[in-house]
């Protein structure tokens, strides 16, 4: 998988930063949870793996997308989304 986006329910561009503490994950940990997987499924269980903020949900998988759900501490929904 690759070029993913985080986006807000409103659809607002969200950096992947927003999504860990720096003392606990990086961005490359999760570039590489994403680049790895192979299936929506497979995303889901390694960035969950990960210290994040929230756990992911997969929420749709099509032939040329994976869109997972999370939501933050306010009860806000947040949208990622990588190609395949």
């Amino acid at each position: 998988m690759r070029n993913p986006e985080l986006s807000t329910a409103s659809g607002d561009r969200k950096a992947l930063s927003d999504m860990y503490n720096d003392a606990n994950c990086s961005i490359f940990d999760i570039n590489d949870a994403i680049e790895d997987s192979t299936t929506g499924a497979e995303l889901v269980k390694k960035l969950n793996a990960l210290k994040l903020y929230s756990k992911f949900t997969l929420e749709r998988e099509t032939p040329e997308y994976v869109r997972l759900v999370t939501t933050d501490c306010f009860g806000k929904k947040n949208y990622l989304r990588a190609e395949k």
